[in-house]
């Protein structure tokens, strides 16, 4: 995967992303004059957690990019000392869009990853065509999901040596560890992908967040202080919102409840956001993984919309969008970034 060398305030990153486009599955850049969509992960999963959104041929119309933010998947660098939140993150971003030269694009956030979406949207509303918000956090964070976040870190400072095969490694510590995270992510579901998705992220976090005290340090900075630091964001700011937002909400997220989103949708209307949409749908946090199927539409829906509101239905345009994929290529997974590393993990792109 390629990289994109970013200067914050700790120092130089490399951040590690992919683009996915009609016409390749792992791209250097994007295909010119097409919807591009920035895909914003949370914490414990980088962008591999996108994986059944890459592989969806109806979004394959589009150039889609991820990103694996500071201290997550394989990004290159040291969180240190200086605050970091969704704030800092949503510069990240809006730095590697200018390295990258994308052109305003649609932003699809993810939990936390729909903090950042908004901070970016407001900081630099000229880069952000529209925003789909899934399973958004609340404000300030939840005692007792904050207590779950708490008991996380604390079970991963107790395995002395976070090595899956060590002999010295407690399982019972990891098996504590696996299981709140999957409470709180998928809701205990299981399937090839989720088991996959599981096993990368320990691969991840043995790699970046274990065997020194500096390594612990970015582990407390990507998955407390990141969540727990967070700023409410005021109504002014969110009336610097320029394009249309859905919020996403799935029925079974056991973390945030429906009343969250609903709040964030009239928060945003009463900012003056014009294009609010609240969309109900089945799935858990990570609905983008346990119910897939129900994203696709309405990625799509946003931004045909939006085409035809910027393009005023230039049929050029739109004609290069929709011919990439033949009829009989819809109903089937493409290739994706993330799909052979899946693969080595265990996932199966046949399992439903």
């Amino acid at each position: 995967m390629p990289y994109v060398q970013v200067s914050t305030q700790t120092g130089c990153f490399e951040f590690c992303y992919s683009i996915a486009t009609p016409l390749s599955h792992a791209a250097t850049e994007i295909v010119p004059n097409i919807p591009s969509i920035i895909f914003i992960h949370s914490g414990y999963l980088a962008q591999e957690v996108f994986e059944c959104q890459f592989d969806d041929p109806g979004l394959r119309q589009f150039n889609l990019i991820a990103i694996d933010m500071r201290g997550c998947g394989d990004t290159r660098g040291i969180i240190r000392d200086a605050l970091f939140t969704p704030t800092e993150s949503a510069e990240d971003i809006a730095k590697i869009m200018v390295k990258l030269n994308l052109p305003p694009c649609h932003i699809f956030g993810l939990s936390n990853g729909c903090t950042v979406a908004l901070e970016l949207a407001i900081a630099h509303p000229e880069r952000v065509l529209s925003l789909i918000l899934c399973s958004p956090v609340t404000p300030q964070e939840l005692k007792e999901i904050a207590s779950y976040r708490l008991e996380m870190f604390r079970l991963w400072d107790s395995i002395e040596n976070p090595e899956p095969d060590s002999n010295d490694v407690s399982s019972e510590s990891f098996d504590d560890l696996f299981n709140v995270a999957t409470k709180l992510l998928f809701n205990h579901q299981t399937s090839s992908i989720l088991d996959a998705l599981c096993r990368i992220g320990m691969a991840n976090a043995v790699r970046n967040w274990s065997g020194s005290k500096e390594t612990l340090h970015q582990s407390f900075k990507v998955h407390i202080e990141w969540f727990l630091e967070r700023r409410v964001i005021p109504k002014d700011m969110l009336a610097k919102l320029r394009g249309p937002v859905t919020v996403i909400y799935c029925s079974e997220d056991n973390a945030y409840p429906l009343e969250n989103a609903e709040n964030l949708t009239k928060k945003l209307e009463a900012a003056g956001v014009s294009d609010v949409s609240l969309h109900k749908t089945h799935g858990a946090h990570f609905g983008n993984v346990t119910n897939p199927k129900a994203y696709a539409p309405q990625c799509i829906d946003l931004i045909r919309r939006m085409m035809n509101a910027i393009f005023r239905i230039n049929r050029v345009i739109y004609n290069t969008v929709v011919a990439y994929h033949s009829p009989e290529s819809q109903t089937r997974k493409l290739p994706t970034p993330f799909t052979k590393t899946l693969e080595k993990f265990g996932y199966d792109p046949d399992d439903e």
